[in-house]
């Protein structure tokens, strides 16, 4: 609660840039790769089976959709579980799921780590953080007549210090 407090004064500071491009994404066919790992929402319990998934009503029609995070290549290791750091790239998708049709809503190479918040006010949206490094990146995704549009709400693109607090 406290993470999505600060996020939510970011943006009142730093508010919208006037480049805010929308990126139109319309429901496609996605191929993961063999080795994609679903990450948990809660990023505690790391079994990655169907319990791991967030049901959220991301398009107003009154049935949830399932949200779906991924990661290429695993990032825990194979024989203790554990979490492993990482220094290279891995491959992050980000999937929406109504009914038979699959939005990828993000599908990039990302340095750091990404994380997501379903919003329900004033109008229902999905917040992508990616914490890449020393870049700090806010996307927001919403559902418009059959498509959704992304956005950057805050792009620091080089950030020079950061705090280390864990809340």
């Amino acid at each position: 609660m406290k993470k999505l407090l600060l996020l939510s004064l970011l943006f009142l500071i730093t508010g919208c840039s006037e480049q805010n491009l929308v990126t139109i994404i319309e429901a496609s066919e996605i191929e993961l790769p063999e080795q994609a790992y679903l990450l948990d929402t809660v990023m505690d319990d790391h079994l990655g089976d169907e319990e791991d998934t967030v049901w959220a009503d991301l398009t107003g029609d009154g049935i949830e959709e399932e949200i779906l995070m991924y990661i290429t290549p695993s990032p825990f290791d194979e024989e203790t579980g554990e979490a492993t750091m990482w220094e290279h790239l891995h491959l992050w998708h980000l999937i929406v799921k109504e009914g038979e049709k699959t939005y990828t809503l993000f599908n990039d190479n990302v340095r750091g780590t990404l994380s997501f918040w379903v919003t329900e006010t004033p109008e229902t949206r999905l917040l992508l953080v990616d914490q890449s490094g020393v870049q700090l990146i806010v996307y927001e995704f919403k559902y418009n007549n059959g498509v959704f549009e992304r956005s950057t709400l805050v792009d620091t693109d080089i950030t020079w210090k950061r705090s280390q607090i864990e809340w």
